[in-house]
This record gives structure tokens, sequence and C-alpha cells, in this order.
């Protein structure tokens, strides 16, 4: 995983049955996720957020990410990935009430 490059969990759901599946949701139905520790992370989700019209609220910024916040960095385990990056996504949209509102 590049960190430096983060904007991460900007979500799709599928819907439909079977095999057929459609992208479905909009800029209401997303939840941007950029690495705060990074200038060209935080650049990309602001222009990302502006070009989408992406909501505020709808915006996650991740401090304190493991790596140097460049393309390049080492990738981390998965469990240190679900414990630094999963686990505040799903706490953000607990907390914001946008649990149910996401598309994952």
């Amino acid at each position: 995983m590049v960190l430096g490059w983060i904007v991460a969990a900007v979500c799709a759901a599928r819907s439909g049955g079977g095999d057929e599946q459609k992208l479905v949701g909009g800029n209401e139905r997303v939840l941007l996720v950029a690495n705060g520790d990074s200038a060209f992370s935080l650049a990309l989700a602001n222009r990302y957020a502006q070009l989408r019209a992406i909501p505020a609220e709808h915006v996650l910024l991740l401090d304190d990410l493991p790596g140097e916040g460049v393309a390049g960095a080492a990738p981390i385990a998965l469990d240190e990935c679900r414990e630094r990056i999963l686990k505040p996504i799903l706490a953000f949209l607990d907390q914001n009430g946008l649990a149910d509102e996401i598309d994952t």
C-alpha cells in the first residue's frame, strides 16, 4: 500500500442480481480518505473533492500513518492496516452517522 498517494476509500457499491452489477450512489455516498501528513495526498483529495462535489463531512484525514508519506513507502502489514486505517474509517462513519450512507 502506498500511503503517500492515499486517497483511499473512495468506495463505490455494486448492486444488481447474479452476475449483473452496476455502480450506484453519488457524491453523497462516498467517503474520501486522505493522508493528512502528505501534502500531495491533501492536494489530490482537495482537487478530487472539488471536482466531484464531495461534501466536507465526507472527507476524512488520517494522520500519523506508517510510511513516509511518499510514493514508494514500504508496505505495511495487514493487521497494522486494519488498526491504523480501517478502524479509524469505521469509527468516523459511526461517529458521524454515515455508516448507512456510504457505499462499501
